[in-house]
């Protein structure tokens, strides 16, 4: 285990990793699977973030890793192609909702910076889905449905 913090993997593995991780019964294989797919899914879903900044703060650094190993020990094997296509298609809204709340941000005229978002953006789109009633079987499973109200 403590070789794979040194090495890079792709993020094309991560459905593989999940699929493993679900599907083993082997403590050992188990814990490494969970691992390099919490290290795959924080790097996914905080790709921007996901080499610490120096003024990434470590509340930051915390909230992205709960978050990340929320959404790995809450999958089951129905729910992982849904979540690789969602992650998939919240790699444009990540800038879409930075836009958004940096114009929201400027025009209710605070004098700070924009704090930093501790949740995902794939997080956020899919409550907010969930939320309007946009969740359709094509697009939402029920055991993903049930893995976002989980995490969220």
């Amino acid at each position: 285990v403590s070789k794979l913090c040194n090495v890079s993997f792709s993020n094309k593995m991560l459905p593989s990793v999940l699929t493993l991780l679900v599907s083993t019964d082997i403590l050992d294989v188990y814990s490494i699977a969970r691992d390099l797919a919490i290290s795959l899914m924080e790097k996914e879903l905080f790709r921007d973030t996901f080499f610490p900044s120096i003024d990434m703060s470590i509340d930051e650094r915390s909230c992205h890793a709960y978050e990340s190993s929320l959404w790995v020990d809450f999958i089951s094997s129905l729910s992982i192609e849904y979540l690789v296509t969602w992650l998939a298609g919240c790699r444009q809204l990540k800038v879409q909702q930075k836009i958004m709340i940096s114009q929201a941000w400027s025009k209710a005229s605070f004098s700070d910076k924009v704090p930093p978002m501790c949740v995902s953006a794939l997080l956020l789109s899919t409550v907010c889905h969930i939320l309007r009633g946009q969740a359709t079987k094509s697009n939402f499973s029920d055991h993903f449905s049930m893995l976002v109200i989980d995490i969220a």
